[in-house]
């Protein structure tokens, strides 16, 4: 006959049966990107989220309740992204918005600029994956005018190099888009600026001509060294984009000062269109 056990033997593993049941499941490796300044308390006021975009932070944070934020899947980040709006076709700035907030609960998710395309990617934690870029495309969208291009890629490019250590961050990654977008957006408006000029000087209504036939108004420039005259729409877009270069390059960006410069360029460029 099995000896019954002592009350105090009997308690013992009672604690413990308990412990492993209350235990979370979850285990997140340590992010891979730096901890991001955003808090969405600090933003503007009259900032407005829509209900679709609060039941999806909702949704974000039940999935943060069962999984580890290092296993997002790009399906999920697009699916999140697009449920933002009830037309699956959210404002660029919601979306940059969403990716901030997602990096704000310990997702390794960032945006990159090129040209006028913003992409938005969740940083790949895979050891295995040597990429001087190691990004999984979950977004892509024009900030200009918030067209969605439709290319989400699910598996890395490859390389022959290797990560040092397994939560080491490329050295190109730690600022990924400062450079790039001040760049992109010099690009965008160069061109965007040549070719009101073009249309400008193509129709007599609009632009106005001396008596040898040259184009005496220049969407605003001068014409002898081509510099914008005060006031007019070029000068506009040349003080919107510097203050939007001033916020990008600051230690500390603001991302609601971003995203409201974003929005003066985007609207400085379609007025000028």
């Amino acid at each position: 006959m099995p000896t019954p056990l002592a009350p105090a033997e009997r308690n013992v593993t009672a604690p413990a049966r308990a412990q492993r049941r209350s235990r979370k499941p979850v285990t997140t490796l340590v992010s891979m990107l730096p901890k991001t300044t955003y808090n969405e308390a600090d933003e503007t006021e009259g900032t407005v989220r829509s209900p679709t975009y609060v039941r999806v932070q909702c949704q974000l944070l039940q999935w943060l309740g069962l999984h580890a934020s290092d296993t997002l899947t790009v399906q999920q980040a697009h699916s999140w992204t697009e449920n933002i709006a009830k037309d699956k076709h959210p404002q660029a700035k919601d979306a940059l918005r969403l990716c901030y907030y997602m990096r704000s609960q310990g997702f390794d998710t960032y945006a990159e600029f090129q040209k006028n395309k913003m992409s938005l990617y969740i940083a790949n934690q895979d050891p295995e994956v040597g990429s001087p870029m190691p990004e999984l495309l979950y977004w892509n969208q024009n900030f200009l005018n918030s067209e969605l291009a439709h290319e989400v890629r699910t598996v890395p490019v490859l390389s022959g190099a290797r990560r040092e250590r397994r939560n080491a961050l490329p050295s190109d990654l730690r600022h990924p888009t400062a450079q790039e977008l001040l760049g992109s957006l010099r690009t965008v408006d160069a061109a965007g600026t040549a070719a009101n000029r073009a249309r400008s000087a193509n129709n007599p209504a609009v632009a106005g001509r001396g008596g040898h036939g040259q184009v005496t108004e220049d969407n605003g420039r001068e014409n002898g060294n081509d510099q914008p005259t005060m006031g007019s729409p070029a000068a506009r877009i040349d003080a919107a984009r510097a203050e939007l270069e001033t916020l990008l390059l600051s230690n500390f960006p603001d991302t609601a000062a971003i995203d409201a410069a974003i929005s003066q360029v985007a609207e400085l460029n379609g007025q000028g269109s």
